[in-house]
């Protein structure tokens, strides 16, 4: 007796397996609708994400920041401030250049090389 209450058993088992794979999908009527396919957001910084939205623009950059905006090496640009060609902040221990600092050296090489004709 015990060996057909099993059988028993594994019929069932049987039968609702078979059930659950032959269900016919939801009419269109009831199917949930997909949700739209929306492209992750990148992530930013507390920081970044503010002057994306304020559009706000550092007034002073560090000198590594300062050599890769203007294409340079920081002995370079650390030349430059030697120089009194870059004009340097002092806050709290940090080297700081001025973004004013920055244009004004593009600015005044790239008139004085204008006049110039290439060879």
């Amino acid at each position: 007796m015990n060996k057909t209450l099993e059988e028993d058993q594994e019929a069932r088992a049987r039968r609702m397996l078979l059930r659950s794979r032959n269900r016919s999908p939801l009419p269109a009527a009831h199917r949930p609708e997909p949700a739209p396919a929306t492209p992750p957001e990148p992530t930013l910084d507390p920081a970044e994400s503010i002057r994306v939205m304020v559009n706000l623009q550092p007034l002073c950059v560090r000198i590594p920041i300062a050599a890769q905006l203007l294409g340079l090496s920081r002995t370079t640009v650390y030349n430059l401030i030697n120089d009194g060609e870059l004009e340097i902040v002092k806050l709290r221990g940090s080297t700081l250049i001025s973004m004013e600092s920055l244009q004004a050296i593009v600015h005044r090489n790239g008139a004085s090389r204008r006049g110039r004709k290439r060879i």
